[in-house]
């Protein structure tokens, strides 16, 4: 598999959504934090949830082994939950 197919599995276990602008959105996120309730909450939800996201779609790019996309899930549901953290 060359690099284009293993960009094309990283996106594909992304749902289909490229991890770049997702780091980009959830940056606003992070720059937000420290105006939460509990900061280190949020900020730890946000960066915790970023590092497994973007790293299970980086890692499917890079090894060209959609088995690395299976915690992508996980981190998308952390940063659900810092976003959830920071509305409250």
């Amino acid at each position: 598999m060359g690099w284009r197919a293993g960009r094309r599995a990283a996106l594909t276990a992304a749902g289909n959504n490229p991890p770049r602008p997702l780091q980009l959105t959830h940056a606003a996120l992070l720059a937000a934090s420290p105006l939460a309730r509990r900061p280190a909450l949020v900020g730890g939800l946000a960066a915790a949830g970023t590092a497994v996201f973007c790293g299970a779609c980086y890692a499917v790019a890079l090894a060209e082994d959609r088995s690395f996309g299976a915690p992508a899930p996980v981190g998308g549901a952390l940063m659900i939950a810092a976003w959830a953290a920071l509305a409250l």
